[in-house]
């Protein structure tokens, strides 16, 4: 099959780090559409996903709108060239519009329940939509769940392995502790009614943290001149390999949040966007803390606490992750069986639910 995917996020990328190979193996031809945010087109260039710029967005809901119609003709155009089979979506919208206009056959990948103004379109015009178990809600009678987590495609101990040579590249010795904050833009679709952590609690995180270990940021955007400092340099490829070797990481962000979760890493969220696996990976596995961002001063606790207990805490969260992993499938082979073997995939999964039980790690 000839298949066109969006890629609008670095979670996007690094899922299909692992799954376009197999599927290429398999004879299908892949093309790639990917917006320019953050480090999002570095990846696509990094992992050779070739193709279609569509540039850096749109910000408030005028200036998305402009961008979503001006995206929607890059994508009628570019399907017009490429005439594909299958649409791959990791709940664009601008997929979505391209499937109800076009009538391509679309999966759809999702796990942030948030997303309502996206899934208000594709859910009506999806082939599928593949969602982890702990995804909490129902938008189709064509939804399918898998037992895991989309992070585990990249970061089970299948595919990812730390490598301590970042240490090097990070200028930190063997053991030396080093805390890894998150903070976002708040610019996504399903990020408009929220906010985020304030200038001020940024400073006293890294001021509370600067004392107790070295300190870097991950962050979209600018940062403040006192911060700016501190912001990794590292490429984006390598950000789980500094994740890996982190004491702590904290912040905004939910996706980096769960990655250092599925690592085993001490991890504490601070946000009141609360994905579905979000909440699994915290009362189900005890991998995590996740706290609203009215709860500030108890996340800065509960963080100092963790670089606190040191290498007993992960120790028990080792444990834990195994454990996790032990009841997880594998990710990479159920996602790659699902979209090659489609449309049969969607009739195994409809005669069997738990038919994703069949690629348990």
């Amino acid at each position: 099959m000839k298949i066109l995917t969006d890629i609008g996020h670095a979670k996007n990328a690094y899922i299909l780090k692992t799954i376009v190979p197999q599927l290429i193996a398999k004879g299908h031809e892949f093309h790639f559409v990917y917006r320019d945010k953050e480090h999002t087109k570095q990846l696509c260039q990094a992992f050779g996903f070739e193709g279609l710029d569509r540039g850096k967005g749109g910000n408030g809901l005028i200036g998305k709108f402009i961008y979503l119609i001006k995206t929607d003709f890059q994508f009628l155009k570019l399907v017009k060239k490429t005439k594909p089979d299958l649409l791959l979506s990791f709940a664009s919208p601008y997929l979505a519009n391209l499937a109800l206009l076009t009538k391509i056959p679309m999966i759809v990948f999702d796990d942030t329940e948030q997303n309502w103004v996206v899934q208000k379109i594709y859910s009506s015009c999806s082939a599928a939509i593949v969602v982890p178990s702990c995804f909490g809600k129902t938008l189709s009678r064509r939804q399918f769940s898998f037992d895991g987590y989309f992070e585990l495609a990249y970061l089970s101990s299948r595919y990812f392995q730390p490598d301590p040579s970042i240490l090097k590249e990070l200028g930190l010795t063997v053991g030396e502790k080093f805390v890894l904050l998150r903070f976002v833009s708040w610019q996504a679709v399903h990020d408009l009614s929220h906010r985020g952590l304030t200038l001020e609690e940024k400073q006293e995180l890294v001021a509370a943290f600067s004392g107790m270990a070295r300190v870097y940021i991950s962050a979209e955007g600018e940062l403040p001149a006192g911060l700016a400092p501190l912001r990794l340099m590292t490429p984006s490829e390598r950000i789980h390999q500094v994740m890996a070797h982190s004491t702590l990481v904290l912040g905004e962000g939910a996706t980096m949040a769960a990655e250092a979760a599925v690592l085993g890493v001490p991890s504490v969220y601070c946000s009141d966007l609360r994905p579905g696996y979000i909440s699994d990976l915290e009362k189900c596995h005890g991998l995590l803390r996740s706290f609203t961002h009215h709860d500030f001063q108890a996340a800065l606790a509960s963080g100092k606490e963790f670089l606190q207990q040191g290498e007993a805490l992960r120790q028990a969260l080792s444990k834990r992750r195994e454990k996790m992993l032990s009841e997880s499938i594998d990710v990479v082979a159920f996602l790659s069986w699902f979209v090659d073997q489609f449309p049969k995939s969607i009739k195994s999964m409809t005669e069997d639910p738990k038919y994703s039980l069949k690629f348990l790690e």
